[in-house]
């Protein structure tokens, strides 16, 4: 198995990974409020975001 991807799961349930993205400050800050609001993770408030958004659309599926 590639180390690197072991490593991105390591400790996860199946189906998540580790990914790395460049974000605005400014979001990361509004999401650290949201967050300590709602009495929440960061990663539980992208989850939902990115879920609710793809939904929306018509995307092709990629093979993987």
């Amino acid at each position: 198995m590639d180390t690197k991807k072991d490593g991105a799961k390591q400790g996860l349930p199946d189906g998540w990974t580790r990914w790395t993205v460049i974000v605005r400050e400014e979001l990361i800050d509004d999401l650290k409020g949201l967050a300590w609001m709602e009495q929440t993770t960061i990663k539980e408030l992208v989850d939902e975001a990115l879920t609710k958004y793809l939904d929306s659309k018509d995307l092709p599926r990629r093979k993987r």
